[in-house]
């Protein structure tokens, strides 16, 4: 019996059972990346004056290698017992695991909310490439 892996006009279809030897699945592939010092994707909102000067000062300490400034953003949010709204850029950073814990310190030391919004998300694959870019650029070590 086959399946399909995608639906996708032209996708191939994969059989089930045991891979041929030339091909890796994506569990594979995923422990193959893990196994060095995966991307992680951060996620910080910042007031619309301050995103680029922290993003450039994170660049700069090379912390991250690549930050997307995504203006235009208006957030809704509980502060004070009460719900608030403001104007803000969302900032999307690219970086190793290993570099995670200083950031989120950098991060803090640099933003003006009190309680400046951090998260990081694992990235399960990516283009190999722009992985080997991520770590050279944040001076990442790979095992």
């Amino acid at each position: 019996m086959n399946r399909k892996t995608d639906s996708s006009p032209g996708m191939p279809i994969e059989p089930l059972g045991e891979r041929p030897p030339h091909t890796t699945g994506w569990d594979d592939r995923r422990k193959a990346f893990q196994a060095n010092d995966p991307i992680r994707a951060v996620i910080v909102a910042a007031p619309e004056k301050e995103a680029e000067s922290l993003a450039r000062t994170l660049l700069e300490e090379r912390l991250i290698a690549c930050a997307n400034l995504i203006k235009g953003v208006h957030s809704l949010y509980w502060w004070d017992g009460k719900i608030q709204s403001g104007a803000e850029t969302i900032i999307l950073m690219k970086t190793p695991a290993s570099k995670i814990n200083a950031l989120m310190r950098r991060v803090r030391s640099l933003h003006s909310y009190s309680v400046p919004e951090f998260l990081a998300l694992p990235i399960l694959e990516s283009n190999p490439a722009y992985a080997e870019w991520v770590a050279k650029e944040t001076g990442s070590q790979t095992k």
